[in-house]
């Protein structure tokens, strides 16, 4: 980072430390451990922002300055975080569909439902439940991703099945975050 071993090299360090406590900024780290190291005594007081910086440097142990980042790790752990998946917006969608009436095979709609497919869209479970007087109302589970699919949209498919489907509901909609690999 800077030349130590001239004049115009101490110089800029010395200029550098008018404005940072530290070779990397605010925060001390493996760069002052190796400018320190290089000085091995104290610089000529003709760098009085060096000679400040070495003796604030001084005065932590070793132990203390073993555990500051290294200029090379603070960048690998930028590439990790950089290469790190983002968070993906999925909701989980539990909805009760009825049919018209009793006649209608509740696997029949249910066969329906699963053959609505996109990207984004993950059926679950289903069950088969009954409502009153035989009628029985199909439950099925699903899980989306907020950005793809829309739970509007897949309430209009699924009442799209007019001959079999009388109304769906919404029973339970909850959201959560998921890694996205």
């Amino acid at each position: 980072m800077f030349d130590l071993k001239t004049d115009a090299g101490l110089a800029s360090f010395d200029e550098h430390l008018k404005d940072f406590p530290y070779a990397t900024g605010y925060t001390p780290s493996g760069e002052d451990v190796a400018l320190f190291r290089h000085f091995g005594s104290a610089p000529s007081a003709k760098y009085a922002n060096i000679s400040r910086w070495f003796r604030n440097i001084g005065s932590y142990g070793d132990n203390e300055r073993k555990g500051w980042p290294s200029t090379a790790g603070s960048s690998a752990y930028e590439e990790r975080k950089a290469k790190k998946p983002a968070s993906v917006a999925k909701s989980n969608i539990i909805f009760d569909v009825k049919p018209w009436d009793d006649s209608i095979e509740m696997a029949d709609i249910e066969k329906n439902i699963r053959a609505i497919e996109t990207d984004g869209l993950v059926w679950g479970t289903a069950k088969v439940l009954p409502v009153a007087y035989g009628i029985k109302k199909l439950q099925i589970c699903c899980v989306v991703e907020d950005e793809k699919v829309s739970s509007d949209w897949l309430e209009e498919q699924i009442t799209g099945f007019e001959e079999l489907v009388q109304s769906v509901d919404i029973v339970a909609f909850n959201k959560a975050m998921f890694s996205a690999n």
